[in-house]
């Protein structure tokens, strides 16, 4: 289908089609609601963002409308910057506002744990700029005591954490927040200060900002590692220890830094 085959018929869509490269684009036409998810409200183009809006400006939207413009862009932009279909691998190229959306989100932490909370890092792919991700967060909470697991069970589960115990490990808890339709948007350890996983998590990312060589190979082998195991996170993880173990064997001499 080309541009000039398309026409504004409403579709139904339950989510929008996405991939790692070229996502569908989808966007409220005017006279919609803003706050409006329904399937006759959208519509979906397979093209980029300057044949979406000049689309979008021949169906009656300017480009400079309030509401429907920019709520599309937000929306869309929400949608496919952060959430990922359970054990589903689905890279995206790195995207500037996983940054903000952590301090958000971080600011939100600090408050639900109060004093508990001694630092707050963002880890993982999506913290490391250059480098293709799951567009999940990933946090590590250092708190004073991590012993009372029902304590935090409580704190967070109002911003939406929940505990999944059976991927606890040994000072480590473990917190999964999910989208009403189960796609995986937070993954947060709360552990305590120079713990293993600390040091795992927070050297592994500043080993890789710190050498792009290291992030490039990293990218080649998560590219890969996504091709061949797409519906199987738990491959595609396994896929990734050797190289992890070696990246953490090098920072190994820079570990009191990160404690």
């Amino acid at each position: 289908m080309d541009a000039e085959s398309w026409s504004p018929t409403p579709l139904t869509v339950t989510r929008p089609a996405c991939s790692s490269t070229s996502p569908a684009l989808i966007w409220l036409l005017p006279g919609t609601s803003m706050l409006s998810t329904e399937a006759s409200s959208l519509r979906v183009c397979p093209w980029g963002t300057s044949t979406a809006m000049a689309l979008y400006r021949a169906a009656g939207g300017a480009e400079g409308e309030s509401g429907a413009t920019v709520y599309w862009w937000n929306w869309w932009k929400h949608f496919w910057m952060l959430g990922c279909e359970r054990h589903l691998v689905r890279l995206i190229p790195y995207q500037s506002d996983w940054a903000e959306l952590f301090q958000q989100e971080a600011l939100a932490l600090r408050r639900a744990i109060g004093d508990q909370t001694v630092r707050i890092e963002h880890v993982g792919s999506t913290a490391i700029p250059g480098l293709d991700a799951k567009p999940i967060l990933d946090i590590v909470v250092a708190v004073r005591d991590m012993a009372d697991a029902t304590a935090f069970e409580e704190s967070l589960l109002p911003l939406g954490y929940v505990h999944k115990a059976e991927n606890d490990r040994p000072g480590r808890l473990y917190f999964v927040k999910r989208t009403a339709d189960n796609r995986s948007t937070h993954h947060l350890n709360i552990t305590e200060l120079g713990t293993e996983c600390w040091f795992t998590h927070v050297a592994f990312r500043d080993y890789l900002r710190s050498h792009p060589k290291a992030r490039d190979g990293y990218q080649g082998l998560k590219r890969e590692l996504a091709s061949r195991h797409q519906h199987d996170r738990a491959a595609y993880q396994d896929g990734k220890a050797e190289f992890i173990k070696h990246v953490l064997s090098l920072a190994g001499e820079g570990r009191i830094l990160t404690t």
